[in-house]
């Protein structure tokens, strides 16, 4: 998994995306990680909190997940991927 892009789902019903950085037996650790944000009208585009609480440093560049608040870890939509690719790069794919 060691340099793919996830979505890391948690026990909150957060949705992570990051680069998976590291992982070990009881931790996950994503480079870029930020908060995927719903559209909040119908009709509104998604995006991503500068981060991934609402407390925490602006645009982490790594964090550690542990395994015991992970419910799922999966591959985003591609469209949604290169959103964050976008967010995280400043780079259009």
């Amino acid at each position: 998994m060691k340099g793919t892009v996830v979505t890391i789902i948690t026990s909150m019903q957060a949705e992570i995306l990051g680069r998976v950085k590291e992982e070990t037996d009881s931790v996950v650790t994503l480079e870029s990680p930020r908060m995927f944000v719903p559209a909040q009208q119908e009709g509104g585009n998604p995006g991503f909190a500068p981060g991934v609480s609402m407390t925490g440093i602006s645009e982490p560049s790594e964090l550690d997940f542990h395994k015991s608040s992970i419910l799922t870890v999966t591959v985003p939509h591609p469209e949604i991927e290169n959103a964050w690719r976008q967010a995280t790069s400043g780079i259009i794919t």
